[in-house]
């Protein structure tokens, strides 16, 4: 697993990156704590916004004992922006519940869903997805920046 990989977790219910620099926007929270599959608790710290080129995710909490993993927590991806996952063979595309639109996909590889891009988030929500339904991936990808591979399934609905 990379270091800028970010694999969606079902048994999360935080966002967490081992990378401090990733983090914008940062505010201070209470220090909470996450546990690994082995049991072991993590301490996360401070929070913020992480923007890149295929992302854009709110209330990531940073973890640095986490060392090279970066986790979006599908549970908070339901539960504060009302977004689904839906399975495939060898991937997971995330869904607006609402209207139905792909905000983000990620792609089966060593038994765990590894995101190609994920938008997330009120400036999202407001905007993105309003440019979505009105014009398109090519607006999508100006607002964006999602990668190029990306363009061909942001927007797109399932019925």
């Amino acid at each position: 697993m990379g270091f800028n990989e970010w694999v969606l977790d079902m048994g999360e219910k935080f966002h967490c990156t081992w990378d401090w620099r990733l983090l914008q926007d940062t505010k201070i929270k209470p220090s909470k704590e996450l546990t690994l599959p082995d049991g072991s608790p993590v301490p996360m710290h401070d929070c913020g916004l992480v923007r890149t080129e295929q992302l854009m995710i709110p209330d990531v909490h940073y973890a640095p004992r986490l060392l090279t993993m970066n986790i979006v927590s599908l549970y908070k991806l339901r539960h504060d922006h009302g977004l689904a996952a839906v399975f495939r063979q060898n991937r997971c595309d995330v869904m607006d519940d609402k209207s139905g639109l792909i905000v983000g996909s990620a792609r089966l590889r060593d038994g765990r869903y590894v995101l190609d891009y994920l938008l997330v988030g009120k400036e999202v929500d407001a905007s993105l997805l309003d440019k979505i339904s009105k014009g398109g991936p090519s607006e999508v990808q100006e607002l964006s920046q999602a990668p190029k591979a990306a363009k061909r399934t942001i927007g797109e609905r399932y019925v």
